[in-house]
C-alpha cells in the first residue's frame, strides 16, 4: 500500500464518520423548522442552519469522492521515506467496518437520549392534561428515533454503500 493509498483510506473514513454528524445536524434542523417562524426575520434565522448543512455536505463529499485532490493539494504523500506501506486490507472492508462502527456509536449514543425523552414526554403530558404547558420532549424522541432507524439502515446496508462509495471514487 502505497501513502497516498492510506491517505486515501483515513480521509474516507472520516468522511464516514463525518456523516453521523451531519445526520445531527439535519435532526436538529428539521425541528428548527417544527416552530413555523412566522415574520421573516425567522424564516432566515431558521434557515441559517442549512448554510452549515451545506458546507458539511460539501466537506463530506470532498472526504469521500475527492480525496486524490485532498491529498495533492495538502502534500500529504511527500516526505515519506518508503514508496510503500504494508496492509493486506481492501478499501471495502476498511469502509464497511468504519460504516459499522459509526451506526453503532450512533445507535449507542441514541438510545439514552430516547428512553430519557420518552419519560419526559410521559410526565410533561401528565403536566400538559393539568394545563401547565406544552409538551415538547416529543420532538426529542422523534429525533433520537430517527436517528435510530437510520444508523440501523446505515449498518443493513452497510455492504451496498461501501460497494457504492468504491465504485463512485474508483471512476
Amino acid at each position: 500500500m502505497t501513502p497516498k493509498t492510506l491517505f486515501n483510506i483515513i480521509l474516507k473514513v472520516i468522511g464516514i464518520i463525518m456523516i453521523k454528524e451531519l445526520l445531527i445536524m439535519f435532526s436538529q434542523f428539521i425541528s428548527v423548522l417544527f416552530y413555523f417562524p412566522s415574520s421573516w426575520e425567522e424564516i432566515a434565522f431558521s434557515l441559517l442552519p442549512l448554510l452549515g448543512i451545506t458546507i458539511y455536505v460539501g466537506i463530506v463529499y470532498l472526504l469521500i469522492f475527492r480525496t486524490d485532490s485532498i491529498i495533492s493539494l495538502f502534500k500529504l504523500e511527500n516526505n515519506f521515506d518508503e514508496g510503500r506501506i504494508d496492509f493486506n486490507i481492501g478499501l471495502s472492508i476498511i469502509i464497511k467496518v468504519s460504516i459499522v462502527v459509526v451506526g453503532s456509536l450512533t445507535i449507542i449514543d441514541s438510545i439514552p437520549i430516547f428512553i430519557n425523552g420518552i419519560i419526559s414526554y410521559i410526565v410533561q403530558s401528565e403536566l400538559v392534561q393539568g394545563g401547565m404547558g406544552y409538551n415538547s420532549s416529543l420532538e426529542t424522541v422523534l429525533i433520537s428515533l430517527t436517528k435510530m432507524i437510520l444508523s440501523y439502515l446505515l449498518i443493513k446496508n452497510q455492504s451496498s454503500i461501501a460497494n457504492w462509495i468504491v465504485e463512485k471514487t474508483s471512476n
